[in-house]
Order: structure tokens, then sequence, then C-alpha cells
């Protein structure tokens, strides 16, 4: 309406009877409308700032269950060989797309067709997302690592060069005080190789000076001989002379190789506090967020993409090999794990640079990280959200053990990230046991997250053939965001059973503590004087458990810890007495020395992160021992308040009504037998009409009514037949 005013009152101030007018209303009308352009031009870049994101069906919430595709997109999509005809009828038929677009850790393919496709889909669809996927820890050391200086990367401890080094080119030997520090093969699993090191003088103060320094591969240690022959001036650098004895050498820390889509080591970035500062005074967190939002912006690389997802940028770093080798924040020549003053360096580094990258990108992007293990992201209100990898852990779970921190992770997420809120799970690339994806799909679109969708293996059929989950598509209807809008939060059944605790005296149920409790009513505060990091807890018994399932909730809020940014979100987990324990009870989970081991992939498993907002937690155990007991554990000393702690003998199953239909997900080692008068009373449901190489047997389409069964460690969708 503005816009066609000005045209008209344009053309007025073009023709001549404007000329005819007093001077004073030829100025007003002048003023006027310069008034009223420039305003319009205000609220149209406004407008045009936040629509990209406010187009997006994945953002909507009556879109359920939101669905795009995760990197087969890119995957297929770099290989040469792949039309634009095969690629967008495959690729353009569910709500967008996200992969690599840079060869940043994967070097295999062609990015810059990558690119064209997701760019032109965008253009096609600006409805759809197109999500970056990138490394957060490391990078390719031959992709675009100009604007970083070699302090900027990530070192193990080093050694002192014994022997004068001339600025030579070639083969060299180079004899060093420590030869243990470094390795003749390293990487991951099968492929093994040389790793690349660091050279760089002492300064006056006799610590590393890396604005003096080169980078050289490896070529063999002789570990008799206590020198390293290597290959001089590597990656982009030029051979220097360095003095035996005030000169030092460390091999970076790295991760991969990845084989046949990449066979280089990928150098980790110092995103420490602590790390070296180049001549600019800039860390490497500085440049990385900085040329990263560069490419997001107007005329950048990335400027069509909605945004992106940080694989791998943990709040603990975790290098592939456990080798004995101490890793070194500050480039002072000596391991420090990471700690300054006791606190991780590395984790709050993390965090201040995705503060910079929000401020450098503003709101108009979206920004992701990876956050399904304990040492995953912290980074609370400047993520947008997290993806939760093959739920409920990123790991090898496949019986659902951790249902319950999975279930915390999305729930914590979704009420505390930075709007527009966007959670998701990727689906598993396996369809062994489809029980399994659908279980996945359910506890994703109950907890109002969204599914980065995988397809499994011999099944990458391209064009209009291409594979989609049934539950996903509304079955052979194929119907995307067919569920539409929940209709109010998820429902936990165990909670419509005896609460075990209910009218019970929690106090007398304390079994032992290491902290302060102080009880009001049935709200507990806990605090430690200690000044020693780890874990408060205590310890609750007697409250007669019987059968195999065991189901606790909880309310929790928790103050900040002492000099960690406000942003960071603290953990909390519970055990069940005769579970497995952790080998870390107790400790600083935050601390690079209690993943140095191989134990860094176990799971911390009924875990839930917890701020100043009140949330509340559940925690499913299958398997405990009777007399059962739990161990509430809190990370840090600073206050927690706990309250409406609720037990119940019963397994964790979650219902939630949608306006196009019922979902309902078992984590159980059992069948469980759901009334669905009792659930939507006067509803009528029917199965979906699945496709006959899924699973047509769960998927019928035959009417569901009454009660309905489902197996262990499965989900269901039911299609909502009463009009809406």
């Amino acid at each position: 309406m503005i816009l066609n005013y000005l045209k008209e009152e344009c053309k007025h101030l073009l023709q001549n009877e404007f000329r005819g007018l007093s001077c004073g209303c030829r100025k007003y009308r002048i003023i006027s409308f310069l008034a009223l352009f420039f305003f319009h031009l205000f609220v149209s870049a406004q407008v045009n700032k936040s629509s990209q994101l406010s187009q997006l069906r994945i953002l909507r919430n009556d879109q359920n269950p939101i669905v795009y595709f995760f990197r087969d997109s890119e995957q297929i999509g770099r290989q040469s060989s792949t039309t634009w005809e095969e690629w967008y009828p495959a690729y353009s038929s569910l709500m967008g797309v996200e992969g690599k677009a840079l060869p940043e850790e994967v070097t295999t393919g062609d990015f810059g067709q990558v690119r064209k496709y997701f760019n032109s889909l965008k253009g096609l669809h600006p409805e759809q997302a197109v999500i970056l996927h990138i490394c957060g820890r490391a990078r390719d050391p031959q992709f675009e690592t100009d604007p970083f200086f070699a302090g900027h990367w990530l070192y193990y401890e080093g050694a002192v060069i014994e022997k004068d080094l001339p600025a030579e080119e070639g083969i060299t030997e180079i004899r060093v005080s420590d030869i243990s520090l470094f390795k003749n093969y390293i990487g991951n699993k099968k492929e093994k190789r040389i790793e690349d090191i660091g050279l760089c003088r002492f300064d006056a103060n006799g610590k590393p000076d890396w604005n003096y320094s080169e980078q050289i591969r490896l070529i063999e240690v002789d570990y008799l001989k206590g020198t390293i022959k290597v290959e001089r001036g590597c990656y982009g650098t030029s051979p220097k002379a360095f003095k035996a004895g005030s000169s030092y050498a460390a091999s970076h820390v790295y991760e991969g190789p990845g084989g046949a889509v990449s066979n280089n080591l990928r150098w980790y970035y110092n995103h420490a506090t602590v790390s070296p500062r180049d001549k600019n005074g800039k860390q490497a967190s500085d440049v990385f967020a900085e040329q990263l939002a560069g490419w997001f912006t107007k005329g950048g690389l990335l400027e069509k993409f909605d945004g992106l997802e940080f694989d791998v940028l943990h709040h603990v770093p975790v290098p592939n090999v456990s080798d004995g080798r101490g890793l070194d924040y500050d480039a002072d020549g000596h391991p420090d794990g990471g700690l300054l003053n006791g606190y991780p360096s590395y984790g709050i580094g993390a965090i201040n640079f995705l503060r910079k990258l929000r401020k450098l990108m503003g709101d108009d992007k979206l920004i992701m990280a990876d956050n399904d293990r304990w040492f995953h992201q912290r980074s609370v209100g400047i993520l947008n959200g997290i993806e939760h990898e093959k739920f409920p852990t990123g790991g090898d779970d496949a019986a659902f053990e951790d249902w319950g921190g999975g279930i915390n992770r999305l729930m914590f997420w979704n009420v505390n990230s930075r709007k527009p809120v966007f959670n998701y799970i990727k689906s598993k690339p396996s369809d062994e046991r489809i029980a399994d994806i659908r279980l996945a799909f359910a506890a994703a679109v109950i907890c109002d997250a969204g599914i980065s969708m995988t397809i499994p293996s011999g099944r990458k059929e391209l064009g209009n053939e291409i594979f989609i989950w049934d539950e996903l598509r509304k079955g052979q209807e194929n119907k995307l965001g067919w569920l539409g809008k929940g209709l109010g939060p998820a429902k936990r059944l165990a909670t419509e059973s005896i609460n075990l605790l209910e009218g019970v005296d929690l106090k007398e149920k304390i079994k032992s503590a290491n902290c302060l409790i102080d009880f009001d009513g049935g709200t507990m505060k806990l605090n430690r004087k200690s000044s020693d990091l780890g874990f408060m807890y205590f310890r609750i018994g007697d409250f007669g458990c019987k059968g195999k399932d065991l189901f606790v909730s909880a309310t929790v809020k928790a103050d900040p810890m002492i000099n960690y940014p406000m942003e960071f979100a603290r953990v909390m987990y519970v055990d069940a007495a005769g579970g497995p324990r952790t080998s870390y009870d107790g400790e600083v989970i935050t601390n690079y020395s209690l993943v140095q081991d191989k134990t860094f992939e176990r799971v911390l498993k009924n875990m839930s992160q917890m701020n100043e907002k009140p949330f509340t937690a559940g925690f499913y155990f299958r398997e405990f021992k009777n007399p059962a007991e739990l161990t509430f554990n809190f990370e840090g000393n600073e206050s927690v308040t706990i309250s409406d702690i609720a037990i119940y003998a019963a397994p964790d199953v979650i219902v939630r009504q949608f306006e196009g239909g019922l979902v309902i997900a078992n984590p159980s080692e059992h069948e469980v037998t759901v009334d669905l008068e009792k659930i939507w009373p006067g509803e009528k449901f029917r199965r979906l009409k699945g496709s006959p190489d899924q699973d047509p047997v769960t998927n019928n389409g035959q009417e569901e009514n009454g009660k309905v069964t489902l197996g262990k460690l499965d989900g269901l969708f039911l299609v909502r037949q009463s009009d809406r």
C-alpha cells in the first residue's frame, strides 16, 4: 500500500501541475514524500532482513513432522556425474537440505556444484531451508588458512630442537629433546598417516613464538637416534632457520583422516581463552568467526544459505587418539589440560567464539551445534538449537539406554534456545530395525524437534523415486507436515501411576550427601562451600520400587557458576543403584584429562542440563537392583534448587496429540498397551497406509481404536480421522 502511494506521488511530483502549487505546498509535499520514502526503505530493510527465515517451513509449528535432507543431498550433489535433472526432483521433495558446501573437511568432489545446486534450490523454493554443515573444531590445512597464523592451531606439548636447522627446502633430519612426543602413524582406525608438525622459535621468556614459524610434514621417527625426518616448508610456508636450544617443534592436535573422502589430517583450532594472538591481537576464534560471517554476507559464497550447523564444536575437545601426549592450550610449551585456574578455557572460549559469530551474523541466520553428549555445547541463548545425532545419543546406543537424557536435551534446548528455535535429530543410517527409526522420529516430534533424514544405504534412488520414511509423509498419501500443530504438551503416562514419594517426608529418605541441603516443604536447596570443582550429590532410598521400570521427574534450576559465561548450562545426572557407574563420578567433567583415554565415548546417561530457568527433567531406568537407591549429581558448587521430585514404577511411555494425529513412544524393553479412548476421548484413528518396502505390517492403514499395543522400543504414528 505504501509502495503504491509512493509510486503515484512520484508521478505527481514530476507533473507540470505540481509546479503551480505554492512554494510552501511544494516544500510540504516533497518533505512528506521523502519522509515516507525513507520510512518505507527502513521498514523494507527490516522485513527483508527477517523474511528469509520467516518463510522457512522448518520453523513453522504447524508443519509436523518437520523433515529435510541431511548430507545425502551434498554427497550426491558433489559427484560430477550427478546432473541437476537428477538431483532437483529428489532433494526438493522435503523441507530443505543440509550439507557441506566448502572443502574444509571433506576434500573430494565438486563443492562448486553443491553450492550451485543448493542456491538454485533456494531460488526456486524460498520456503525450503538450506543449511551449511561445517566442522567446528578443525579444518583441512589446505583450505583457506591464510587468515590464520601458526599460533591459532592447537598443538601437543613439544620438544626443543637440539641442532641448528638451516632454511633449506627438501628433506631434513631434526634432533629433538623428547622423541616420544612424535608419532610415526596416527589417525582413524585403518586410515593411518604421518603427522604434521609446527616449528617456531622461543621468545625472550623462553616460550614458543609462533609469529616466526614453519609447517612441516613428518616422514619418519627414529626413536633410537632421537631424530625426526621431515619435509620442509609445507602448507604454504617457506623454510626458516632455527637455532639449537632456542627453537621448538610440536605436533598438531588433529582429527581424521577420513579415507576416501579426505586423506588429510585436520588441524584443531585453539578455541581456548588463553590461546595465542596474532599481530592484530586476534585469537583463532576471532579469525574463524570473521571468516564464517564473511561467507554469509551479501556477495559471499553462502549469501543465500539460511544458517549453519557446527559439527563437533565441543565444550571439551576430544582428539582422536589417546597416546599420552598432553595438550598445550596456552602455548607455553607445557601441557595444561585446557584448565585456567581450574576452569575449562577451551569450552569457555568456544562460547566466546559463538557469541562473536552471533554478533557478526545477527539473528537472520540460524546457528546450531551438536549436543548429544555431556561434553558437547553449553552455549544456551546464543544458539538457535542443537543437532541431536543418532537419537538418543551420538554413539552406539541401539538399546536407547539414554532415552531420558535425549528427551531432556531436546526439551531443555526447546525452551532455552535463541529464537527462532530449531532443534533436530539426525535419523539413523541403518534400516535393520525399523522400530528404532519410528521411536527416534516419535521422540523428535514429541519434543518439537525436526528430523534431518539420512537415506539408508541401499536405498539411494534419485529423481521422484527418492526414499522417504512413511511416518514423515503420511505413507502413500505423500503429504508433508501432515500432523500439523501440536495440541498442547506431551504427556508422560508414567505420571498417571502412583507417585512413590506421595506424602513422604523427603528429608527422611536422604541416605547421604556431600553438600548442604536446606528443606522447605518439598523443595530442596543445595550448595557447597568447598572450593573443589566437581559434583554435589545426594542419595535417596527406601521408596518401595517394584518391577523393571523406574521413571523419575524433578524440577530443577541452578545458579550460574562463578567465573563462567552467563550462557553456560550446567549438567546434572541421576544414577540408579546397581547400574553401571561412570569412571569419573565426582570429577570435573570439563577437564580434558577425563576424556584423554577411550572412556570419552561412554555415555553419561540420564543427564540433563540446567540453568536459572526452572526445567522439569525426566530420568528413565530399565535395569536396577532392589531395594533401589537414586543418586542426584549436580555440576559445580553454586546453589541448585530441586523440587517436585516424583518416582513412578512405570515405563516412560510418552504420547502427544496433533491436529492430524497421535504419536506414541515406547522406550521400554517390553510391550505396552495404550488406551486411546482414555488419552483422547471420542477420537477415531487409523494407521498409516505405508509403503510395501518399509513396514506394511505396522503401517497397514487399518482403523485403530480402543487399546493399541506397541512392541518394545517402538513408536507409532496414528492418523486422526475426525474433522479438525
